[in-house]
């Protein structure tokens, strides 16, 4: 199921995701598989996503958000730790787990991670997500995306016949950004051209 429009697909010069993030593999090939998606995360996911969201979100209500596991002296002791003593066969945070356990209530220190989950999944199976739709399908990025897929992800999620949330959110906003500030200057230079 390919999301790009066949022109663009045609095209074929999109890096491949391996290949952004090989060069870190390379790195640490001397580390183990844990430390070396440690290590990824550390490079990709912590600054591309959720501390960049935090601090926007953070600041944009006036709140000084601190990260004290990512502290120098904190991370440099942690990357000590042995990895059979980083995470468990069904738990991440073993050490900071084991150091709490009889100082913080067991309900807490047994506790499945959780992040900031929303019900998108669910929230994308009511039919106020035409309005999605609706949006993705006017939007103009049909040049780029193929909208019979994504109409297709869209009745196959609704119908619980996969779990197409996170694609479609990812579509969405592309189309709402594509249309704020593509479509929108494509339009004024049209009318100051005129």
């Amino acid at each position: 199921m390919n999301l790009l429009h066949q022109s663009i697909h045609a095209q074929n010069s999109f890096l491949h995701p391996t290949d952004i993030v090989k060069p870190f593999y390379d790195k640490t090939v001397h580390l183990d598989p844990t430390t070396r998606m440690q290590y990824i995360d550390m490079k990709f996911w912590l600054p591309g996503d959720i501390l960049s969201k935090t601090d926007k979100l953070s600041m944009a209500h006036s709140l000084e958000l601190r990260v004290p596991f990512l502290d120098k002296e904190v991370f440099e002791t942690a990357k000590k730790i042995p990895v059979s003593n980083r995470i468990g066969k069904k738990t991440s945070k073993l050490a900071l787990r084991k150091a709490m356990e009889g100082i913080v209530p067991e309900a807490i220190v047994n506790r499945p991670k959780l992040g900031f989950p929303v019900p998108l999944r669910d929230w994308l199976r009511t039919p106020a997500s035409d309005i999605m739709f609706e949006e993705i399908r006017y939007s103009g990025i049909d040049e780029i995306f193929n909208t019979n897929i994504i109409e297709k992800m869209f009745i196959q999620h609704r119908s619980n016949k996969g779990d197409y949330s996170r694609r479609i959110w990812l579509i969405y906003i592309f189309s709402v950004w594509y249309n704020l500030f593509i479509k929108e200057d494509l339009r004024q230079l049209k009318s100051a051209v005129l």
